[in-house]
């Protein structure tokens, strides 16, 4: 999965996906999310989405990679663009 982060958005929005092949994954999160990004731990806790900047949707996915039960496609946690910068 390619995941595209609008260079000139002021925030992100990190989505959960709640389904059936994402399951292990939010079983293993919940079961321990301690050392979890704040973002991942919002989401953890039932959340469906967490508005946060750019970087720090970055930083968090790369995070959940690592929690076992995670798969690409479809990704339980994926970023979804935010507002534009003002011009």
């Amino acid at each position: 999965m390619r995941v595209v982060i609008c260079a000139g958005c002021l925030v992100t929005f990190l989505r959960a996906r709640r389904t059936v092949q994402a399951r292990p994954f939010w079983d293993a999160l919940a079961a321990d999310h301690a050392g979890a990004p704040g973002t991942l731990q919002e989401l953890a806790r039932g959340d469906t989405s967490v508005v946060c900047e750019p970087a720090e949707s970055a930083a968090a996915l790369a995070w959940a990679r690592r929690v076992p039960g995670w798969h690409e496609d479809p990704a339980p946690v994926w970023i979804a663009s935010g507002f534009p910068t003002p011009t």
